[in-house]
C-alpha cells in the first residue's frame, strides 16, 4: 500500500479516527499501532508480513539475551550475523547469483543449474537498520532491553516501514510511552502534506517523463540533452524521495510522534560532506553511529580515517541498490569525502605551520626586545655604581 493513493487515504482515515481517542491510554494505543503495521504491511505480501513478524520475534529474544546473558558478546555477534544474513539473502541473492553467473561466462564455463529468483520484502533494508541500531544500543548498555509490544511497535511503525526515516528507538520509546502525544501543528502538518504530493505527484512525473527517451535512446540526442536529463534525473531522486518523507512525517505527526528531518536542501551544499548533512539525514547519521564511528572514525591516524570513509559510502551505496552501478555510486562519494577531508586537514596543517610561525616571530621580537632593555639597564647600572662605588655593597 503507498501512501498517495486512495486505498491508503481510506485506511488511513480509519487509523486516524480510531487512534484520536486511544492516544491517551498508551498500553492500547501500542497494540492500536502494531495492529494498524500489520494490516498495512499485509496489503503488500502475507510472506513479506510472516518474515517480519518471525524476524522481530528472533531479533528480540536475541535482544533479551544480550542485556541478561552473561555470554553478550557471542549473542551480540550472533545477531548481527543473522540480521545481515537476512538482509544479503533477500536483497543480494539474485546479485550474487548473477555476477557469479556473468564470471563462469567470462572464463567460458558453463553453468546448468537453476537458482530461484528472490523477491526482497518491501521495507527490508530500512527495518533491518532500524534492528542493528537497537542491538548495537543495547549491547553498549545505552538502551534497555524494552517489553515485546514497544519493540514490535518501533520494528514496524508502519509510516517509516517503507522507506524512513530511520528513527532512532530510545527517542521513539519516550514518545511511545507518554500520555502527552506530540502536539502538532495542522497548518503544518497541511504544509507537509501539499509538498509532498506536489513533490510525488508533480514534479516526479514531469521529470520521469523528461528522463526517460535521453536514457533510453541516449544516441539520438545531444550532449548538452543528456547532460539536462543527468541534472534532471538527480533532482527526480530529489523530489521522489524527500516527498515521501514529507507525507511520512505529516503521517507521523498526526499519529502523535515527532517528525524526523530527512532531507535540508542538499543541493545547495557547497561540499560532498555538508551534502550529506542535509541528504537522507537520517541514514546518514546511521551510517555514521552505527559503521563509520564502530570502524574507527577518525580516532586511529589519518589514513585509517580515509579508509573509513571510503568502506562507509560504498556499504551505504549498496545498501541503496543491489547492482555495481551502486558500488560505484557509492565509491564516488567517498573519493569525493576523502578529497573533502584531505584538503581540510591540509588547511588546518597549514593554518598551524602558520600559527607556530607567528609564535616564533613573537618570541624572536620578545627576546631582542628584552635584550635591548637589559643592555639599557646594564649601561644605567654601571653609571650608578661608578657615582657611587657602595651602592651595591
Amino acid at each position: 500500500m503507498l501512501f498517495p493513493t486512495y486505498e491508503f487515504l481510506g485506511f488511513f482515515f480509519l487509523v486516524f479516527g480510531i487512534g484520536i481517542f486511544l492516544k491517551q491510554q498508551v498500553t492500547a494505543y501500542k497494540y492500536f499501532l502494531v495492529l494498524a503495521s500489520l494490516v498495512f504491511y499485509s496489503f503488500w505480501s502475507l510472506k513479506f508480513l510472516s518474515l517480519l513478524v518471525i524476524d522481530t520475534i528472533i531479533n528480540y529474544i536475541i535482544l533479551q539475551s544480550i542485556t541478561r546473558s552473561q555470554h553478550k558478546n557471542f549473542f551480540f555477534t550472533l545477531g548481527l550475523v543473522i540480521n545481515l544474513l537476512y538482509l544479503v539473502f533477500f536483497k543480494y541473492e539474485n546479485f550474487f547469483v548473477d555476477s557469479l553467473f556473468e564470471f563462469l561466462h567470462l572464463i567460458h564455463l558453463q553453468s546448468h543449474f537453476q537458482v530461484l529468483q528472490i523477491i526482497a520484502p518491501v521495507g527490508i533494508s530500512f527495518y533491518t537498520f532500524r534492528i542493528i541500531a537497537h542491538l548495537v544500543d543495547c549491547y553498549k548498555n545505552q538502551l534497555d532491553c524494552p517489553p515485546l509490544l514497544d519493540y514490535a511497535v518501533y520494528v514496524t511503525y508502519f509510516p517509516q516501514i517503507a522507506s524512513g526515516p530511520i528513527a532512532r528507538a530510545q527517542e521513539f520509546y519516550v514518545q511511545l510511552n507518554s500520555r502527552e502525544k506530540y502536539n502538532y501543528k495542522i497548518e503544518y502538518v497541511i504544509i507537509l502534506i501539499i509538498s509532498g504530493l506536489f513533490k510525488k505527484y508533480t514534479l516526479s512525473s514531469f521529470l520521469f517523463n523528461f528522463t526517460q527517451l535521453p536514457f533510453s535512446l541516449p544516441e539520438q540526442y545531444s550532449s548538452f540533452d543528456l547532460i539536462l536529463a543527468a541534472v534532471a534525473y538527480s533532482c527526480l531522486i530529489y523530489v521522489d524521495f524527500s516527498g515521501y518523507s514529507d507525507l511520512a512525517n505529516a503521517i507521523s505527526s498526526l499519529l502523535g510522534f515527532k517528525p524526523i528531518p530527512n532531507f535540508n536542501m542538499p543541493y545547495r551544499s557547497l561540499s560532498v560532506q555538508e551534502f550529506w548533512r542535509r541528504w537522507h539525514i537520517s541514514l546518514s547519521e546511521w551510517l555514521r553511529d552505527y559503521l563509520y564511528i564502530p570502524l574507527g572514525g577518525n580516532r586511529k591516524g589519518q589514513l585509517r580515517k580515509y579508509l573509513n570513509l571510503m568502506l562507509t559510502m560504498v556499504i551505504g551505496g549498496f545498501w541503496h541498490g543491489a547492482g555495481v552501478n551502486f558500488l560505484i555510486w557509492g565509491g564516488l562519494h567517498g573519493v569525493g569525502l576523502i578529497i573533502n577531508h584531505l584538503w581540510k586537514d591540509l588547511g588546518k596543517i597549514i593554518s598551524a605551520k602558520n600559527t607556530i610561525r607567528e609564535e616564533k616571530e613573537k618570541n624572536f621580537s620578545f627576546r631582542e626586545d628584552k635584550k635591548n632593555v637589559f643592555a639599557e639597564l646594564d649601561g644605567h647600572s654601571l653609571r650608578k655604581s661608578l657615582e657611587n662605588p657602595h651602592i651595591y655593597f
